[in-house]
């Protein structure tokens, strides 16, 4: 939808398919208004004239719920990126014949994988790791020794054994989130050991994971972002605005 205090720039709506199509959007009770008096979300999205972008088009087969409240809001364009798109079967018995739904029964812009490589589109995520103060960067147990039902864990001269089913926080109050030792050479948080690793209790608190969890979703969104730039640029902007 172009702004209409400055002819440069766009408004985007991000919106999923279960909202798109929820009661709430058809609804005209309600007391506030849209554009001057529209008091249904789905009439004001109407009025913008939009332009819709889909994601993951196999999830949105044309005789569907969700693609019908695609169309429901009267899009100039409806645009599809995707690796994968929905089946179209035609025909019966010995004639059935089953394609991809593209326009015009092919793709219109493809960017298959070596492309996407070279023209450095692929996504990669650099995880960022918060420092820890130096007094528990310095806290580290080593695993001296680990078999199917024993862990040894190993600080200075103080030696810890470790049996399945117990918990790390009884060696170490650092050790958080209740982990124990599952046997097999697996902690219960999946972390597969084997001997020489070094493990630092302050690294296993919630506060430090929800820093790195946090961290990797930010640099998604802003490489998606970057790519979706980049691809729109090289690859679609090009043969749009093409003579």
């Amino acid at each position: 939808m172009p702004s209409r205090r400055d002819s440069h720039t766009i408004q985007v709506l991000l919106i999923n398919a279960q909202m798109l199509n929820s009661a709430s959007m058809t609804r005209d009770d309600y007391d506030q208004t849209l554009l001057g008096g529209l008091t249904s979300p789905v009439k004001g999205l109407q009025m913008t004239r939009p332009v819709v972008i889909i994601d993951e088009p196999h999830r949105f087969a044309r005789d569907n719920k969700f693609y019908r409240a695609i169309q429901a809001i009267q899009p100039q364009m409806i645009v599809r990126f995707g690796a994968t798109f929905p089946d179209i079967v035609e025909g019966k018995g010995k004639n059935k014949c089953v394609r991809k739904d593209y326009y015009r029964r092919q793709p219109q812009f493809d960017l298959n994988a070596v492309d996407s490589f070279n023209d450095g589109l692929v996504k990669g995520i650099d995880i960022y790791y918060p420092n820890l103060p130096e007094e528990q960067a310095n806290n580290r147990y080593i695993v001296d020794s680990v078999t199917a039902k024993k862990l040894i864990l190993r600080r200075g001269s103080k030696i810890a054994e470790v049996g399945v089913g117990e918990n790390l926080a009884d060696v170490d109050a650092g050790f958080e989130g209740s982990i124990e030792y599952a046997g097999s050479k697996m902690l219960s948080n999946d972390l597969e050991l084997e001997a020489g690793m070094a493990l630092v209790p302050g690294t296993f608190g919630a506060s430090y994971q929800e820093l790195i969890i946090q961290d990797a979703i930010d640099k998604h969104f802003d490489t998606e972002q970057a790519n979706f730039y980049a691809a729109m640029s090289q690859k679609i902007m090009p043969r749009v605005l093409r003579p």
